[in-house]
């Protein structure tokens, strides 16, 4: 697991790039996963962007996904087949994000 090391901003654009793989791997439509979550389409968008969202709604989302918390705040790597985004580091191969990391 990943742990978050660095601003904000960062962790948001994590959570969101999890939402939405989460979400893709399901075959979900963000309409779908917008009514599932309670929230509006352009807010979960919003959100799989990297904008910010309330602790409320980060709930009903890894309830909606039937995930933990803790799965969708993870810098994903896959073993290394991404370089995890700026302020993380990979627990499975020790790298670290860097500034020219984009997402």
């Amino acid at each position: 697991m990943t742990r978050p090391q660095g601003d904000s901003t960062e962790v948001t654009a994590a959570f969101g790039r999890q939402v939405r793989a989460a979400r893709l791997a399901r075959g979900w439509s963000l309409r779908h996963m917008a009514s599932l979550t309670g929230m509006s389409f352009p807010n979960l968008s919003r959100v799989e962007n990297g904008g910010g969202v309330s602790l409320a709604a980060v709930g009903r989302i890894a309830a909606a996904l039937g995930v933990p918390l803790a799965k969708l705040l993870e810098a994903a790597c896959g073993q290394c087949h991404d370089v995890p985004p700026l302020g993380f580091t990979c627990d499975a191969c020790g790298k670290s994000g860097t500034a020219a990391t984009s997402g």
